[in-house]
């Protein structure tokens, strides 16, 4: 996972190996418990496949549950305290998915 936010980080934060999810979650939810501004997270491939690894690190780590809006079988968006997820693929954002090499 790779995340990259000016506003949040003057770098790039690179979570990779066996425990990178474990690791993301953990990191992502300390920033936004220590800050009340809004934080959106917006992710290649989210509603496809890739949400299931958060999703499940989530339910397992969390005492809430997040709301999440569908497109079909994919997930569009999901939300939880102060945090948003979204695929970058089915939201009309100016961030454009990453290119093919």
């Amino acid at each position: 996972m790779l995340l990259h936010n000016s506003a949040v980080l003057d770098r790039e934060k690179l979570f990779k190996g066996v425990g990178c999810v474990t690791e993301f979650g953990e990191w992502l939810f300390e920033h936004c418990e220590q800050n009340t501004e809004p934080l959106i997270v917006i992710a290649h491939n989210l509603g496809g496949y890739d949400v299931f690894f958060i999703l499940e690190w989530i339910v397992d780590n969390r005492s809430k549950l997040p709301e999440i809006l569908f497109d079909g079988a994919r997930v569009n968006t999901m939300t939880l305290f102060n945090l948003s997820f979204k695929d970058s693929y089915n939201n009309n954002s100016t961030v454009q998915p990453p290119q093919p090499f």
